[in-house]
């Protein structure tokens, strides 16, 4: 695996983790410097300073022997330059809530969650081609939680699997079966359409009978 590589997992897995250079330096025993400058390519890491990232990290390291096409192809399949945003949001108690919450309603891990979340964050950066600001990275994350947290409610599939959609009449059906129930209701109390005119007739002759009787006394 090439240095950059490997530079683009050490930055998104430190990412996902919330650490600084300075305190994964502190832990594996390493320059602050030298980890920065494997995380951005340059430098010729041992396989001990290797171990020591990843221990710092809570992994361990593993290596092994592969053709070349499957080099070719691990090297394409690495995770995206995280954008200097990106780490700055990771360090982030909020940051680490959201994930928390996220996984939770998913039945995942934080941890493993938050190294997919990085990856695909650092994805999508990488195809709009720009280091979006850390305002952007919320907006994003704040609709991720609504949606892992309060989904939108399933719609009612046809048998072939297709989404079924409303029809134009269907409101207007609706209306009626609703006007339906309430005539059905009435009917059931007593009252019948001729009788609920004839009581309001009724009613409004009185009032005029009261208004007569009023103006003339």
């Amino acid at each position: 695996m090439p240095d950059s590589a490997i530079g683009r997992q050490l930055r998104a897995r430190r990412t996902a983790a919330g650490r600084t250079v300075a305190s994964v330096a502190a832990d594996a025993g390493l320059s602050v410097p030298y980890i920065a400058n494997l995380e951005n390519g340059r430098g010729n890491p041992t396989t001990t300073a290797l171990a020591r990232l990843a221990r710092a990290l809570g992994m361990h390291l593993v290596i092994a022997l592969v053709p070349d096409e499957e080099s070719q192809r691990t090297e394409q399949t690495a995770p995206p330059e995280v954008p200097a945003s990106l780490v700055r949001l990771g360090r982030t108690p909020r940051f680490r809530h959201a994930v928390t919450a996220i996984a939770g309603s998913l039945e995942l891990t934080a941890d493993e969650f938050a190294v997919q979340l990085v990856a695909a964050l650092a994805a999508l950066a990488q195809s709009m081609g720009k280091d979006l600001a850390e305002a952007d990275w919320w907006r994003i994350l704040d609709a991720l939680l609504l949606v892992a947290t309060h989904p939108a409610a399933s719609q009612e599939r046809t048998p072939e699997g297709v989404l079924a959609r409303p029809r134009a009449g269907d409101e207007f059906r609706r209306a009626r079966c609703s006007g339906a129930s309430a005539k059905t209701s009435a009917a059931r109390r007593g009252f019948t359409p001729c009788r609920m005119r004839s009581d309001a007739a009724k009613m409004a002759s009185s009032y005029r009978c009261a208004v007569i009787w009023v103006r003339l006394r």
